[in-house]
């Protein structure tokens, strides 16, 4: 009897809530904007001596244009690429030799960088980060490199799914003149195709700090995140306010389906957005789009063990409307819901 009063006292101090398995509430977020209109939000979590440094970008695959489509995330693998204090593959490199990891995707509404780091070398991390939002380098030799990088993820990845190719179909059936029609890698004839000065322009329009929201959690403060972001992300310029997406879907008169030879039905009516409002329509996925190159990507949100990778994931349909998260203004533009995806790695 002694022996299992003892165990099941153990099982209760793990189980039971306890400052260390309570979830934080709104009212524990600080939160700061910098001149530069960077806003910042903290959350202390003493628990352990780690930190993570997050920012979110207000841009993905649902702010291009055919001709350069997966533009958003091929700028994602170019941010591990050289900028003015740390070359080509440096980035994950020094964070690593220090402890550190880090990770990165790109979805149709939200580029976002992550970082995981010792509380010793968070001052590293704030520098290393505003040397790559700052001054980008955008080699012509090291970005021809990295095209193939990502006609690679594409030829041997994301062309390998059936999974992936039933989604394709759906949504190219689901949306007719949305940015979400194409797929978050981009089509083919675009990746071969984009120029340096497409690059540059886009990390010029979409990379500056008002358009930008750091998330940093961890054994930190307030005070001291301010301190950091002040003397390394502040001096970032602020950049003109990107021009908002603008394109929505005509309205649906009915049951959307293709047809033709090789007609492919799911077993289930799939539920989508409804364009504008957050709700949902019936839909089946339909014949293979005219367009061979039209698929998504639908993997899993990454992690710290997944290091120096990128993805794409999942549009939550379960929610008829917008989330009221601390993140929600990332998404404005989308055509129904919040629309954001989470996205599993591929190699960079």
């Amino acid at each position: 009897m002694k022996h299992i009063t003892a165990v099941l006292s153990v099982l209760w101090l793990l189980t039971a809530p306890s400052a260390l398995h309570a979830l934080p509430a709104a009212a524990d977020v600080q939160t700061f904007t910098l001149k530069n209109g960077l806003k910042v939000l903290v959350l202390e979590d003493h628990s352990l001596p780690t930190v993570t440094l997050q920012i979110f970008l207000r841009v993905g695959s649902r702010n291009e244009y055919p001709g350069i489509t997966g533009v958003s995330h091929f700028l994602e693998h170019m941010m591990f690429n050289g900028a003015a204090l740390y070359g080509p593959k440096m980035f994950d490199r020094v964070l690593e030799n220090a402890g550190g990891a880090t990770n990165a995707y790109t979805t149709e509404n939200v580029t976002a960088y992550q970082d995981w780091v010792p509380k010793s070398v968070l001052p590293l991390i704030f520098a290393m980060e505003g040397d790559r939002l700052g001054t980008l380098a955008l080699d012509e030799k090291v970005l021809e490199n990295e095209r193939g990088v990502v006609l690679s993820e594409y030829t041997t990845g994301y062309e390998n799914s059936d999974y992936e190719l039933l989604d394709a179909q759906l949504r190219a059936v689901a949306y007719q003149v949305h940015p979400y029609r194409w797929p978050i890698i981009g089509y083919e004839d675009d990746i071969r195709n984009w120029r340096r000065s497409d690059v540059l322009d886009y990390f010029r329009s979409y990379y500056g700090p008002n358009n930008a929201l750091a998330v940093v959690v961890g054994d930190v403060t307030p005070a001291e995140v301010k301190a950091l972001a002040e003397r390394f992300l502040e001096p970032l310029p602020s950049r003109p306010v990107p021009r908002p997406v603008h394109l929505r879907e005509p309205a649906q008169r009915g049951e959307k389906a293709g047809g033709g030879k090789g007609r492919l039905l799911s077993p289930a009516p799939c539920r989508l957005p409804r364009p504008g409002d957050g709700g949902h329509r019936l839909l089946r996925p339909g014949a293979p789009p005219d367009h061979p190159r039209e698929r998504q990507n639908l993997p899993s949100l990454p992690g710290p063990g997944q290091r120096g990778e990128t993805g794409n994931g999942n549009v939550d349909l379960s929610s008829p409307g917008p989330r009221s998260d601390p993140l929600s203004d990332l998404c404005h533009g989308c055509p129904g819901g919040d629309g954001r995806r989470h996205g599993k790695g591929d190699p960079r």
